[in-house]
């Protein structure tokens, strides 16, 4: 039995109106929503009172977002979770951490293991009603994932698919522990054989995650939905919509 395949959004949407960027959302992620970043009072308010299967917010992690009040951070992070609980019984808050995919290189500021640290003194110190997420633009130390006490992992995977797999052991400990990766499957800015690319990739995540027990895939854009337009938000919606029909059997 393959897994069930969900459609996945980063965060943050090319969107002005909380309205129109709800509808969006809506239109092609209603198995998965995600609460606009850019929307999210907007959002709450637009969906007080609906319930989905599930949702997932995000924020800036503690690195990328550069802390210095750690308690008010993870203040802030208990607040969303709480208002977000109300929509799904599933829930997951993702951290959003696009400086990550910098380690090993020179552009890296600071120790790696002070990062891994700091994620998860926010992860251990705060206690929220939802599941850890962490997300990551493109290709990084993927080692990480097994290092973070996270439920989710998502990334770049249009980007950065084939060298997650090389480090097989790591993932085969985080989806063996009940982690699920969700792929950013699909360029955000158009790419010459885009459309082949993102299946290729959606089937054969599709059979190496579920050969390592995953059973529900999420997959949607890669990173910069903010910065296109609204029509290639809309393409993109409609590859989305096209890669979860499959056939993955």
């Amino acid at each position: 039995m393959p897994p069930t395949i969900l459609p996945f959004g980063a965060g943050t949407t090319p969107f002005t109106d909380a309205a129109d960027a709800c509808a969006y959302v809506q239109r092609y992620f209603p198995e998965f929503p995600f609460l606009p970043q850019d929307h999210e009072v907007g959002a709450l308010l637009l969906w007080k009172g609906r319930e989905f299967p599930r949702i997932k917010t995000q924020w800036w992690g503690p690195v990328s977002g550069k802390v210095e009040d750690f308690t008010a951070y993870c203040a802030t992070l208990e607040r969303m979770a709480r208002e977000v609980a109300p929509l799904a019984p599933r829930r997951w808050l993702v951290l959003d951490e696009p400086v990550l995919q910098s380690i090993g290189t020179p552009f890296f500021p600071g120790d790696p293991e002070l990062a891994i640290e700091a994620l998860n003194a926010v992860i251990d110190s705060t206690a929220i009603p939802a599941r850890w997420g962490l997300h990551i633009c493109g290709n990084t130390d993927f080692s990480i994932i097994s290092r973070v006490g996270i439920d989710l992992f998502h990334f770049d995977a249009y980007a950065a698919w084939e060298a997650l797999q090389l480090y097989r052991e790591d993932l085969e400990g985080f989806v063996g522990s009940g982690g699920t990766v969700a792929l950013g499957a699909i360029p955000v800015s158009h790419e010459e054989g885009e459309r082949e690319r993102a299946r290729g990739i959606v089937q054969d995540a599709v059979r190496a995650l579920g050969d390592l027990g995953q059973r529900e895939v999420p997959i949607g854009p890669a990173c910069g939905m903010k910065a296109v337009t609204v029509e290639r938000a809309i393409e993109v919606g409609e590859m989305v919509r096209e890669l979860i029909a499959g056939p993955w059997g």
